[in-house]
């Protein structure tokens, strides 16, 4: 909205802090040559916990619609109140007077210059008419978000910011010469010279190679910062790195849903390829893009120009000849983006890729090359429109060779293992052929012709075919028994190079179909038949050539998770680390859940229409799950009602059910969920409000996640609790966040009527739910118990991701109207939201869990 003369100028969130001051300027400047007082000024600090906080303020302000009291927002970053609040005036040609003894402050002793220019985060700066304040203030307090009005719009196009004693101006200008043009020095360009000497000596193995290879951390399993990070939060994930009932982290993109009932939705994916940049920017370039197209073809998205790309560049200014190559590599991906009618509305830079550094008066210097980081997005219709890596077995595979037989290795990890520079690397020779491409791939999608895909990238095509096996957990057999590749070399050019291409599955009675197709859209040279794909009970990938060569698959996975099991055993329980590292590199069952006495009947359209019972989504600042828990009981038949901590003394019993939902109250600073506990137990109002309706046989209540420590917490304000347990620090000392799979119990839950006995995968996503008892012999008491791969309740990790006894995770009263459980079910309410599903599902399991409490009030 327009801003008018007085409006108030907000700063929504912390305090300021002496940290991010000439963060800017220190990103501008080689890593070395600042001072050390800068670069420790300069370092970022988070606060997720205050950016929860306000996330909700924005949120309310929102829901408002044409009440919304926010007239402009800006988020503080770069530069911080400097820049942020002649930005936000300016769009509608303002000025600001700005009283810095009104900005909230965390070190007293800060001077101006650092009060006006730190980069604290989470922050905002809002405007808004000084009417809209009291109902702007209510928000903050109910969500205990800090806000500070700190100075007001003017008219005028100046700038005016008062010291702390609210008289002296210590900045006094107008904004033209704050946001002005200034002139920009022209960059001289003359031609790209590559320095690299060819060397391309080679006196490894097949098989060394292949295990250089697959430890090479571009390469290599991902796990140890995969399963660190809460993927499921929302409920609006439909695919993240894990593929397949085995959780094998070898996505080529990423889903989110649109709306969290619905199928449509939006992927994301990344292309990269620096390492061909020391020789050849745009060859780099080119195959970035090329590396995106092949990613997110696994997906319907119908069009090409539905990609929309942001570009993220990186190289040394300070080099004439990299700037140069920068030059051409931008030039490159515009080219290539206008033919493709692909924009990139986005994009971010950092022009200072170089180090310096002294030592014994020498000085030494490295530089790194121009690198592009692409990350495409598109929309699309039908989220379950993906082929996943995972093999089916039992099928043809075939590889999608859109280099046409060039076999390149430049700047391939095959090379980069034996520290070779090849200037003959992998290019777009013919774009036609990668439009083609595309055409045929979602040809294939929209028809259900293919069952797994996996695009060829880092490692090149060994190093895919490993990917799908392990996914899969099936064996492969390649004939490359052609005269072509008697040859050792020639067999290395072919599964070693990382030219654009990509690897399917595809069933015997389809290839007449494939073929057909790969016609039409003139394809059918690009087609290689590379093998089968075949179920047995010890997996191996064989390759049937000038000699057989056969590789078990233990022995891939072995070398392909060993840089993330030594990574993890530094920086986590050694003694988890390596339990995870033996479960991944042993056999696996091609495991099955076990569905016992649950109804797939549409449960769902049974929905009571004539009344539906008020439940309360419980929340504290820092909670995150409750919008994920609010869709799981609507869905099921109830009128959710968003309720604050803060809320609960005003008539608590007028609702029907109270769900305590996941999240980091409190930011978990006094252990899990005891802050949010304190809060209501040092409140006597909250305390007895909550201990009636807990005493209420009329009344349930469940806690998840947090609101399971929560709970917790309080079980002597509730009737038939005594064996509960409280939740300490995960064995593995990590956040965990997985699908793993649990055995249901029988129990009094009203939550799991009729599914005890059922084995179903759950996700989990937390720091501290190790299940500790005053009685060891109460763990026999969980409703809930994590499994084996022997459907044994277990302490082992990662099956067990917290080491609770036997796998305890979840817990109820005496009359089952109060229970507690460290695990998800609201975050696989609907099948789409699974990361894998067996067949035979149409609607996920879990909503019964909902449809019970919904039948017991019925």
């Amino acid at each position: 909205k327009k801003l008018a003369h007085d409006d108030v100028i907000i700063i929504l969130g912390g305090p300021s802090y002496l940290i991010g001051l000439g963060g800017g300027a220190a990103s501008s400047l080689s890593s070395g040559s600042s001072s050390e007082d800068l670069d420790f000024a300069s370092v970022q600090r988070e606060n997720p916990e205050i950016e929860r906080r306000c996330q909700e303020v924005i949120n309310q302000c929102i829901y408002m619609n044409l009440k919304n009291p926010i007239k402009s927002i800006h988020d503080i970053g770069a530069g911080g109140l400097s820049n942020a609040i002649p930005e936000i005036v300016n769009e509608s040609s303002m000025g600001a007077k700005i009283y810095s003894s009104k900005i909230p402050l965390a070190e007293e002793s800060m001077t101006p210059l650092e009060i006006w220019c730190n980069e604290s985060q989470e922050r905002y700066v809002i405007i808004m008419n000084e009417k809209n304040l009291k109902i702007f203030s209510e928000i903050c307090n109910r969500e205990n978000c800090p806000y500070a009005v700190i100075g007001s719009v003017l008219k005028k196009r100046e700038l005016i910011v008062f010291d702390r004693d609210d008289k002296t101006k210590i900045i006094n200008l107008p904004m033209t010469s704050l946001l002005g043009k200034p002139p920009i020095k022209p960059i001289e360009l003359t031609s790209f010279v590559s320095k690299i000497d060819d060397n391309t000596q080679n006196s490894l193995s097949f098989n060394q190679s292949v295990k250089n290879i697959l430890e090479l951390p571009s390469v290599s399993d991902k796990s140890f910062l995969i399963t660190i990070g809460d993927r499921s939060v929302t409920g609006l994930v439909s695919r993240d790195q894990m593929i397949g009932i085995n959780q094998v982290p070898v996505s080529n993109v990423g889903i989110t849903l649109s709306d969290i009932n619905s199928n449509n939705g939006e992927v994301i994916t990344i292309g990269e390829r620096p390492a061909l940049a020391i020789s050849n920017p745009e060859a780099s370039a080119e195959i970035s893009l090329g590396e995106i197209i092949t990613n997110i073809s696994c997906c319907y998205i119908k069009d090409l120009s539905n990609i929309k790309l942001s570009a993220n560049w990186m190289a040394s200014s300070k080099n004439k000849n990299e700037v140069q190559g920068l030059f051409l590599a931008v030039n490159k991906i515009s080219e290539l983006c206008t033919n493709l009618n692909i924009t990139i509305p986005v994009g971010k830079d950092s022009l200072s890729m170089n180090t310096n550094w002294k030592n014994k008066n020498i000085n030494y210097e490295v530089e790194s090359p121009v690198s592009l980081i692409l990350t495409g997005f598109s929309s699309i219709k039908d989220v379950n429109k993906c082929i996943t890596p995972e093999l089916q077995g039992g099928k043809e595979i075939f590889l999608i060779d859109i280099a046409n037989g060039k076999e390149r290795l430049g700047g391939s990890a095959y090379h980069q293992t034996q520290n070779i520079v090849d200037k003959d690397v992998p290019r777009i020779d013919d774009l036609k052929n990668l439009i083609n491409f595309f055409k045929f791939s979602q040809m294939l999608i929209a028809k259900n012709i293919i069952t797994a895909y996996h695009d060829k990238s880092d490692g090149g095509l060994f190093t895919t075919l490993t990917e799908m096996a392990i996914a899969g957990n099936c064996s492969i057999f390649i004939n490359k028994n052609k005269e072509k590749y008697n040859k050792k070399k020639t067999l290395e050019n072919f599964f070693f190079n990382e030219e654009l291409g990509v690897v399917i599955e595809i069933s015997k009675s389809k290839v007449k179909e494939l073929k057909s197709l790969a016609l039409k859209t003139n394809t059918e040279n690009m087609i290689i038949k590379l093998g089968e794909s075949v179920i047995e009970k010890n997996p191996k990938l064989s390759i049937h050539s000038h000699k057989n060569l056969t590789f078990k698959l233990t022995e891939l996975r072995k070398s392909w998770s060993k840089l993330s099991y030594n990574i993890q055993k530094l920086r986590d329980n050694p003694k988890t680390a390596l339990e995870e590292y033996k479960y991944k590199i042993n056999t696996h069952k091609n495991i099955k859940p076990i569905i016992n006495k649950i109804s797939f009947s549409n449960k769902t359209s049974k929905i009571y229409k004539n009344r539906k019972p008020k439940i309360a989504i419980l929340r504290e600042q820092g909670v995150n799950g409750h919008k994920e828990m609010a869709h799981a009981f609507m869905s099921s038949g109830f009128e959710c009602h968003d309720v604050h901590t803060n809320d609960i003394a005003s008539n608590i019993l007028k609702y029907d059910g109270l769900v305590a939902c996941g999240g980091f109250s409190f930011g978990d600073v006094l252990g899990a969920g005891k802050g949010w506990a304190n809060k209501i137990l040092f409140n006597n109002n909250l305390k007895d409000s909550l201990e009636s309706f807990f005493h209420n046989t009329s009344k349930f209540s469940l806690g998840v996640c947090n609101g399971c420590q929560m709970l917790s917490q309080l079980s002597h304000l509730m009737p038939g609790t005594k064996h509960w347990p409280r939740f300490y620090k995960n064995y593995s000392d990590q956040f965990e966040a997985r699908l793993l799979r649990v055995i249901i119990n029988k129990s009094n839950s009203i939550f799991l009527k009729n599914m005890e006995g059922s084995i179903l995968p759950l996700i989990v996503s937390h720091g501290e739910g190790r299940a500790v008892f005053k009685n060891k012999k109460d763990s026999k008491n969980a409703i809930i118990n994590y499994i084996d791969n022997n459907n044994k309740k277990t302490t082992k990790y990662p099956y067990n991701p917290n080491g609770s006894i036997d796998g305890a995770n979840g817990f109820t009263n005496k009359d089952g109207r109060i229970t507690i459980l460290m695990p998800h079910p609201e975050r696989l309410y609907n099948l789409n939201q699974f990361s894998y599903t067996p067949k035979g599902w149409y609607i996920s399991p879990w909503s019964n869990f909902f449809i019970n409490a919904r039948n017991w009030l019925k």
